[in-house]
């Protein structure tokens, strides 16, 4: 009867492990769990200490099989779906989409293009790059000819380029 309790102590961790490295909605870990209370109440029905011992066991290897399972389960494809990562910014991403480091006073008077509906932010062209910058004014136009008024931080503010107007 030990050995049952010892194997069935067994699938206990071995379901609680698999459990949190393949989430089943609770189903392996409903399994794992009564695969334990069997196992240990078969080592109650040994011998009082043996039932103790299986029962101080078992509560020290659970929470190591749930720390090394919540430890793997980033690394896995499910794990890969449900936790996030976190992003690596290459130099090329900089000041499109979010927040970088770099500085872009360069861009100041430089001309561009609006790639979309500036209301008033939205996306330009400047030098073959796509930016994401915010108008001076209300609205301007997609493929309207920009220029870059200010650069505040991460910020690229543009208006239109009234000198083509003028041409």
């Amino acid at each position: 009867m030990l050995g049952y309790a010892l194997l069935l102590i067994l699938a206990a961790v071995a379901l609680g492990f698999l459990e949190m490295i393949f989430p089943s909605g609770g189903l392996l870990g409903i399994f794992s769990v009564a695969c334990l209370i069997a196992g240990i109440t078969l080592g109650f029905m040994v011998d009082g200490a043996t039932g103790l011992i299986l029962l101080a066991v078992s509560t020290v290897v659970g929470p190591m099989v749930m720390f090394y399972g919540f430890k793997l389960l980033p690394k896995t494809t499910v794990g890969k779906k449900i936790v996030l990562s976190p992003h690596v910014e290459s130099p090329s991403d900089r000041g499109r989409d979010g927040v970088s480091e770099e500085s872009y006073d360069h861009l100041k008077g430089r001309q561009g293009k609006a790639l979309c509906d500036l209301r008033p932010s939205g996306y330009v062209e400047i030098g073959g790059k796509r930016f994401q910058v915010t108008a001076d004014c209300d609205l301007i136009e997609t493929g309207a000819s920009v220029i870059v008024t200010a650069v505040e931080g991460n910020s690229i503010m543009v208006d239109r380029n009234t000198k083509d107007r003028l041409v």
